[in-house]
């Protein structure tokens, strides 16, 4: 266990700019800034240790790779428990 605690939260988004190349809404930019914005700020509002992993940081060819990839990181930090959210949850709520 590490000095944490045993759960992490894990924010496994992209960044603006990937999520508006593959969805291509109208000011996608801005949106998805707001919603990752905003997400990361619910998860650190638990008190619960955060890791956001965007197309920048991820590891893998495929969707599937890059998500597994993500959470293991988590677990090699020492978690024995993760939750994992995206930025397209926005009626997500702390508690």
């Amino acid at each position: 266990m590490n000095s944490l605690g045993t759960t992490a939260i894990l924010v496994f988004a992209n960044s603006a700019k990937e999520d508006l190349a593959n969805k291509g809404i109208a000011k996608g930019e801005q949106l998805f800034n707001i919603l990752t914005t905003a997400t990361l700020r619910k998860a650190k509002n638990t008190g619960l240790p955060v890791f956001h992993f965007s197309d920048e940081n991820q590891i893998g060819n495929s969707f599937g790779e890059r998500f597994t990839n993500a959470i293991a990181s988590v677990f090699e930090k020492g978690f024995t428990s993760v939750i994992t959210i995206g930025n397209d949850t926005p009626h997500l709520k702390t508690q």
